[in-house]
């Protein structure tokens, strides 16, 4: 599998404590605790974090 990423990288804390559990209702364990920064997309061979595009500062 293979991973990458779009957007701007913020830190994503994340805390899990998992014991036979599928790969699937980990990855949801992980978006609940970061979709507030970032969206995660699952492809065949691909796992793609993408990021929330900053917010422009008005002048």
């Amino acid at each position: 599998m293979q991973f990458n990423y779009n957007g701007v990288r913020l830190p994503l804390p994340v805390n899990l404590h998992v014991r036979d559990m599928t790969f699937s209702n980990t990855l949801r364990l992980i978006e609940a605790q970061t979709a507030w920064r970032a969206t995660i997309h699952q492809y065949p061979g691909l796992l793609q974090v993408s990021f929330m595009q900053p917010e422009n500062r008005k002048k």
